[in-house]
């Protein structure tokens, strides 16, 4: 019996270090190119052109508002001019994991949070002054900033992506709670851009490389094996991340539809699917079932819903995060709900 378990031993022994001596063998991976004209150095530079107290902008009044928008004035020129270019995030493959990763990526993080609040700080300034077009404009470069910011990315930058991606529609909220009339340009301006950004899918396997490529070699087993466990947590995170933020957007976009259909038809749709061709190509889908979200007239009103994560119709009991229980996403702000 001993004799066996020696020679099981030894077989995992050979196994083991065959791999690690093949891994370590590998070509060297070429990391994919950035484009030529890369926007995201210029949102870096947008973001060094900021007042410094910009991201506290919720909790200004009035006065300090209208300061510091017109002091990043310029800063969110240049943040526009660079959403117009191709954006990758650059990633320094060479950084080890071990000692913190790459550094940069917190830099670049921190300035594309900075640039997505100087443009929520316009959305209030402006909306508070009755220039509806000119915040629906802020909130939809917002939008686009989060849709486009963690090309080329790593996990971390797709989370923050999703962040100020939920933000922006946080803020059409409140402008839609005071012009409702603002809806439709807000519905044309977003739809567009509900299935642009890269996949979570396409971000993991990036992330799954640049473990692979960091921890490679004979002496990095260990590094490895405490990088997978830490990517697992991270992939499930990213992918549920990834349907919340679309299931909300979906249904914000489905609700100033049906708020449109009604002001045209003086009546709500019998079914989600009247309204395309007229307001959608395609209706958008429940991220969550593949399938319509549910939706159903109820005296003069309506409801909508995801099922949410558990993937269950339970009857339109549920919060904001659908985790759980239904997901209710609908047009009145955080801030003004009972």
């Amino acid at each position: 019996m001993k004799h066996w378990k020696w020679l099981v031993a030894g077989f995992l022994l050979v196994a083991v270090c065959g791999w690690l001596v093949i891994r370590s063998l590998q070509t060297p991976f070429v990391p994919p190119p950035l484009p030529a004209d890369n926007g995201y150095a210029d949102l870096l530079a947008a973001a060094e052109l900021l007042a410094p107290r910009t991201s506290l902008f919720y909790e200004m009044d009035a006065e300090e508002l209208a300061e510091i928008v017109a002091h990043n004035k310029p800063a969110l020129m240049r943040a526009r001019e660079a959403l117009q270019k191709e954006i990758g995030v650059p990633i320094d493959w060479s950084r080890d994991p071990a000692q913190g990763g790459d550094p940069d990526l917190e830099v670049g993080i921190i300035a594309l949070r900075a640039i997505s609040r100087a443009f929520s700080a316009d959305m209030r300034h402006q909306a508070a002054n009755g220039n509806v077009s000119v915040a629906v404009d802020s909130g939809l470069a917002t939008f686009r900033l989060g849709k486009e910011c963690y090309r080329g990315g790593l996990i971390i930058n797709s989370l923050i992506g999703f962040a100020i991606q939920g933000g922006a529609v946080k803020e059409f909220r409140r402008v839609v709670g005071q012009y409702p009339e603002a809806g439709e340009e807000i519905r044309q301006g977003l739809v567009p851009m509900l299935d642009t950004g890269e996949l979570a899918e396409v971000v993991i396997s990036r992330e799954h490389q640049y473990i692979e490529t960091a921890t490679r070699g004979i002496n990095r087993l260990e590094l490895w094996i405490n990088a997978q466990q830490i990517i697992s947590s991270a992939t499930k995170s990213t992918f549920q991340a990834e349907l919340r933020i679309t299931a909300q957007q979906r249904l914000f976009v489905v609700h100033l539809a049906l708020q449109a259909y009604h002001n045209e038809h003086s009546n709500w749709p019998e079914a989600l699917d009247q309204l395309a061709p007229e307001f959608f190509p395609a209706v958008p889908l429940d991220p969550y079932s593949q399938s319509p979200f549910v939706y159903r007239i109820e005296a003069d009103a309506y409801r909508l819903y995801s099922v949410g994560q558990n993937k269950r119709d339970d009857g339109g009991t549920g919060d904001e995060t659908g985790l759980n229980v239904d997901m209710l996403y609908d047009l009145t702000p955080v801030d003004q709900q009972e």
